[in-house]
């Protein structure tokens, strides 16, 4: 009994035992379940939670796949665009070499148009030479023609000073008659001899007259040839400078003129290389109303002054005057010599000149200039038409010439 017994116990702790176990096993069963059920919780909501991130990585990747697919189009036009631009660019370069071609056809062309420009220049230069000579030769025969179709002997009494070089005449320094001209001259002036017509015998001629009736009797045809020479003479500038346009150099402004027109006409004569002179005007022959609307004329060589000697017998005369110059315009002064006389630094006796009217360019080419001023006292006045800044150009001027006397003076 006491071997069942004691196998009873040992069942009946063996069956503790294992109630002990059973009862942590069904607690282990049930913390399981317990965690099974809060892991089957928390992956409900994982799995929540990755459905909804992967909803919104879905909805990203298709706005990155419409990107994409709008990069790709842009990109594609832009290719399109490039390969446009290349085509257009290549286009530009094929336009740029024929523009290049053009301008360098253009250039050649330029240059043959300089050269041919220049050559014409310089043959214009040539006719304005040739005219301008060709006006001094018309000039110089009508000058003969007028000495030998008058014959007016100046008077002593009217002349005080040499027609030419302007020397006062002394007792020593006496007065001569151009046998051809007839105006009055000093002895160095007029130690030229000639043989005329109207004498057998050589009679004694001014500068002027000898060098016109030497030229036109001996060497008519010297004159052109020497042309260019003859230039060089009267203006310095013709030569070392062909290709200036004497339209500019005509064309001087009253301000360059009036910068001048202080000095007197006959205090600059040293200056002037070519001043020539008309024969005196008298009074009888200004106040003569027949004649009053006959015009004269001349011709002035470039870089010449050609002045008109006027002898005014009674004060307060009113001077009329009206001209114009073709082609362009020239200068225009008057002045009055005085009878007083003043000593230079060399020691000869010169004029006082009275300024009436200061020196102004007139551009008169259309239209007639006229004026008119009063000549408060009697003696010689010198109107000069000034040519002296042309440096190839020949004047033509017409002018006329009227005194009127003084109301006080007239019967």
């Amino acid at each position: 009994m006491t071997v069942v017994f004691e196998a009873y116990q040992r069942q009946e702790e063996e069956l503790k035992a294992t109630l002990e176990r059973l009862q942590q096993n069904e607690a282990l069963i049930s913390s399981l379940q317990e965690q099974m059920s809060a892991l089957t919780d928390q992956t409900i909501d994982d799995k929540e939670l990755l459905n909804t991130q992967l909803k919104q990585m879905q909805s990203s990747l298709m706005t990155r796949n419409q990107e994409c697919e709008a990069m790709i189009h842009n990109l594609q036009y832009t290719v399109a665009e490039m390969d446009e631009l290349h085509s257009g660019l290549s286009r530009r370069d094929q336009e740029i070499a024929s523009f290049q071609l053009i301008v360098s056809n253009l250039k050649k062309d330029k240059e043959s148009f300089q050269n041919e420009s220049l050559e014409l220049r310089n043959k214009l230069v040539q006719l304005i030479k040739d005219k301008d000579h060709l006006w001094k030769r018309c000039d110089q025969l009508v000058h003969l023609l007028r000495v030998q179709a008058t014959n007016q002997w100046v008077s002593d009494a009217s002349i005080r000073q040499c027609q030419d070089c302007s020397m006062r005449f002394t007792l020593f320094a006496r007065r001569h008659h151009c046998r051809l001209c007839g105006r009055i001259f000093c002895h160095a002036c007029s130690n030229h001899w000639l043989n005329t017509a109207a004498c057998s015998k050589q009679v004694r001629t001014c500068r002027e007259c000898y060098s016109i009736h030497w030229k036109f009797s001996h060497e008519p045809d010297q004159l052109l040839q020497n042309s260019d020479q003859e230039i060089e003479c009267g203006s310095a500038t013709t030569v070392d400078q062909p290709n200036v346009d004497d339209a500019q150099t005509d064309s001087k402004t009253e301000e360059t003129v009036h910068t001048t027109a202080a000095e007197p006409a006959d205090s600059k004569s040293h200056h002037i290389k070519n001043i020539r002179t008309a024969p005196l005007h008298s009074f009888n022959f200004l106040i003569d109303a027949q004649r009053k609307d006959i015009p004269s004329e001349s011709f002035v060589s470039a870089s010449t002054i050609f002045r008109v000697p006027l002898d005014v017998a009674q004060p307060n005369s009113i001077l009329h005057w009206k001209f114009k110059a073709e082609p362009q315009g020239i200068g225009f002064a008057i002045v009055g010599l005085d009878d007083r006389s003043v000593t230079s630094a060399d020691g000869s006796d010169e004029n006082v000149t009275r300024i009436v009217v200061k020196r102004t360019f007139c551009n008169s080419e259309d239209v007639f200039v006229e004026g008119s001023a009063v000549l408060a006292q009697p003696g010689l006045y010198v109107i000069s038409f000034d040519n002296s800044f042309s440096q190839y150009l020949a004047k033509k001027i017409t002018y006329s010439l009227s005194l009127q006397p003084s109301m006080s003076q007239c019967p």
